[in-house]
C-alpha cells in the first residue's frame, strides 16, 4: 500500500465476510468518509482495521468498527 497514488482506482466487491488480513472499505461515519484499510481483528463489536502505514487501529483513532451497516466491501483490485 506505500505505494498507491492519489488517482489510483480502488475496486471492491461485496464478497461475504472480510477475513483477517484482507482489505476493506467501509463507511467511518466519524470522519463521514470511506475508508480503505485492513482488518486486523474481529470482535464482538465488528472488524478491527487499520491503515498499513499507521501506528493504531480505526478503533483506538476514531472507535470505528466494521459492521454489516457500514461495510462496503472487500478490494479485489487496485489500479
Amino acid at each position: 500500500m506505500g505505494d498507491e497514488q492519489a488517482n489510483d482506482v480502488v475496486v471492491y466487491v461485496d464478497l461475504g465476510e472480510p477475513q483477517l488480513d484482507q482489505q476493506v472499505v467501509y463507511y467511518a461515519e466519524s470522519e463521514q468518509t470511506y475508508i480503505r484499510h485492513r482488518v486486523v481483528d474481529e470482535t464482538p463489536q465488528g472488524y478491527v482495521t487499520q491503515g498499513d502505514a499507521l501506528p493504531r487501529t480505526d478503533a483506538e483513532y476514531w472507535g470505528e468498527y466494521v459492521t454489516q451497516e457500514n461495510y462496503v466491501g472487500t478490494v479485489v483490485l487496485r489500479l
